[in-house]
């Protein structure tokens, strides 16, 4: 602190010795104004200097120019007259090239985006058309699916179906006036093929195998048959397998399993096995429709 105080006290001594007035800078700042006067002075005279030199240059020019081209006395022209319009009209073709090049450029500019607009307007009416087409397609063929599950005719709705593009197979256009058999109809009229089957196969032995001879002969009579599936070989089994797979609604599957009775029962289902194979073919032409839309 005390090496601080007598610190202060010196710096307070020095500032107190310092000159109490200030120097006088008019005179410099009018030297200064005067300078700055004097260089604007110049600038304007070397300006108005180069305005003239600027004029007597281009006088010149074309009285050199006028006096290149002027005609001889016999009134041909001189060569330098001619170099001089050649020149000139070299620059002229070099100027009028320049721009060629320039209006070719924006030509081919302006070409490649109207082809690029053109392109793009193609594709999306192409996009647009071709949704509209298939929107048209899925609204067909959900009229053809409601068609095949009620059994009504529906050839109004595949002839839309077929506008719309859509490649029908013939086990769907046979039967489009007149409606494919329903699922319904296949399951009430099943029971009395079945039986027809089982009674054809029982006639020729070949059902009821390993029973004793009076149940074998109790149920030929009282044409008994199972309506529980049940794994075996013998007709009775392979037709409770097919029915269950019709209460399913796998139309398909019960097919599979009639194809395994003997020739001489599956004979008596010729005619629900007629009406099943073409609904499943409809069916199965609907499915691949389906597809192919989604796709």
């Amino acid at each position: 602190i005390s090496a601080q105080t007598a610190r202060i006290g010196e710096l307070e001594a020095q500032v107190a010795s310092l000159p109490a007035e200030q120097p006088d800078l008019a005179p410099v700042a009018a030297r200064i104004d005067q300078a700055q006067a004097s260089q604007t002075a110049l600038t304007e005279r070397l300006e108005s200097i180069s305005g003239d030199l600027s004029a007597q240059i281009a006088a010149f020019d074309e009285r050199l120019n006028a006096i290149e081209r002027a005609p001889a006395e016999d009134g041909t022209l001189a060569e330098t007259a001619i170099a001089s319009w050649e020149r000139e009209l070299d620059a002229l073709r070099q100027q009028f090239a320049e721009q060629e090049a320039q209006m070719q450029a924006l030509t081919a500019e302006a070409q490649a985006d109207l082809e690029a607009a053109r392109a793009e307007a193609e594709e999306v009416e192409r996009s647009a058309a071709e949704a509209a087409q298939a929107a048209i397609g899925r609204a067909a063929l959900s009229r053809v699916q409601s068609a095949l599950d009620s059994g009504n005719a529906f050839d109004a709705a595949l002839a839309d179906l077929q506008s719309a593009g859509a490649d029908v197979p013939p086990g769907l256009s046979a039967i489009a006036s007149e409606g494919a058999p329903t699922i319904a109809t296949l399951r009430d009229e099943y029971p009395a093929a079945a039986r027809a089957a089982l009674s054809a196969a029982r006639s020729e032995g070949l059902a009821d195998d390993g029973a004793n001879p009076l149940t074998a002969f109790l149920r030929e009579q009282l044409d008994v048959r199972s309506v529980e599936p049940r794994e075996g070989d013998d007709p009775d089994a392979i037709l409770s397998r097919a029915e269950a797979a019709l209460a399913e609604g796998r139309l398909t599957d019960a097919l599979a399993e009639i194809e395994a009775l003997p020739e001489v029962a599956r004979a008596e289902m010729t005619g629900w096995i007629e009406l099943a194979t073409t609904r499943a073919d409809a069916v199965a032409a609907a499915e691949t429709i389906d597809q192919s839309l989604s796709n």
